[in-house]
């Protein structure tokens, strides 16, 4: 356990970005499954609506995500708590 709290007092970053990359990962599966499901319903001839707006959600959440990383690197990086 004293290793871990090391680790984190050497890179406050990595606890963070680690779930980050965890919840991307995670956005990605579950937008696959609905790109799945929505181009499912074009050969059955419907999408429904909350198929789209669940998709595109999804779509949001993930480059919110992505957005959320940058700029957490970009502050730590140029504007470092020290």
């Amino acid at each position: 356990m004293q290793s871990f709290f090391e680790f984190t007092d050497q890179y406050p970053w990595a606890l963070p970005t680690i779930f980050a990359v965890i919840l991307l990962f995670g956005l990605f599966m579950r937008r696959r499954a609905l790109a799945a499901r929505a181009t499912r319903g074009p050969e059955s001839g419907h999408v429904t609506a909350r198929d789209w707006n669940r998709a595109r959600i999804q779509f949001f959440m993930t480059l919110a995500c992505v957005f959320l990383l940058i700029f957490i690197w970009v502050m730590q990086t140029y504007f470092p708590s020290n």
